[in-house]
């Protein structure tokens, strides 16, 4: 627990018990630290008023600049995730569209909807040859090792886990 932590739930609880008893907002609660200070400590009578006046804005000052660069660092992070959530749909939209149709047993055509053009770039994958496959099989493609295909603008392969 950090050192700014360590007194919280004491201090949440006598937020609670001043609320309730003198009412919401936060003079009460000061009002009351100070009177402790005042009553238990010589903070109030062993300086000058001036001395004491400095000692609080110095204190109050320090928690506004801790505050505010917390509240920078938040906002920098939020930024930061929308800015990669942004990039995130951007590639998304950017990214082709892919249709596959069945044509026979043997075959698959994929089809790249690029979009820029609209085009439709069509390539056939077939599994292995066989001898009596040889005469049909002549505009399609052979897989690759990965057993997938190698296109002149992308490539793919695929596992027995994807496919099952």
């Amino acid at each position: 627990m950090a050192r700014d932590e360590q007194f919280d739930p004491v201090l949440l609880g006598l937020a609670q018990q001043i609320s309730r008893a003198e009412g919401p907002g936060i003079e009460p609660l000061l009002n009351t630290f100070l009177g402790f200070l005042r009553r238990k400590t010589d903070f109030f009578t062993g300086a000058t008023p001036q001395a004491i006046e400095e000692a609080m804005v110095k204190s109050v000052r320090l928690q506004i600049s801790i505050a505010e660069k917390e509240k920078a660092d938040k906002e920098k992070k939020q930024a930061e995730r929308e800015k990669k959530r942004k990039e995130q749909l951007a590639k998304k939209e950017k990214a082709p569209e892919v249709m596959t149709s069945a044509l026979n047993d043997n075959s698959v055509e994929v089809k790249v909807l690029d979009d820029d053009s609209q085009k439709e770039a069509p390539a056939k994958i077939t599994q292995p040859k066989t001898d009596t496959d040889e005469d049909e099989d002549k505009d399609l493609l052979t897989p690759n090792s990965g057993n997938g295909a190698d296109m002149e603008k992308y490539s793919w392969t695929q596992t027995l886990n994807e496919v099952s």
